[in-house]
């Protein structure tokens, strides 16, 4: 649990790049880390599948793979990802409600409550 290493326990990223916000040719993309036993993973946005990064290559050198490309970067901390995970897991509560009532309203009346459909 505790430690002192970047394998102690929170992203395990290394470098200080929990994410990292590209744009190529106007298009923007966020792509956020993680590590696991030892394997670098990326995933495309909040709620993307996680896929292994190419050559296991740490968050810094995928972000300098990606500049040497021709495009421009800037980085997401662990504090802004925090936040931004903060912020969609309360965009899915909100979004989950909404389609619970909705689901209520179009289907016959429920057997026990409303996600008895």
């Amino acid at each position: 649990m505790g430690g002192r290493g970047s394998k102690s326990g929170g992203l395990g990223t290394g470098g200080g790049v929990a994410g990292l916000t590209v744009d190529f040719n106007g298009e923007k993309t966020t792509y956020f880390f993680n590590t696991k036993g030892g394997v670098n993973y990326y995933t495309n946005g909040m709620g993307g599948m996680p896929q292994q990064i190419p050559n296991n290559m740490t968050p810094k050198e995928f972000k300098d793979r990606i500049e040497s490309n021709g495009a421009k970067t800037s980085v997401i901390g662990a504090k802004e990802r925090k936040k931004l995970e903060e912020e969609h897991k309360k965009q899915r509560k909100e979004v989950e409600k909404d389609l619970d009532i909705s689901w209520f309203k179009a289907a016959p009346r429920p057997r026990k409550g409303m996600r008895g459909h």
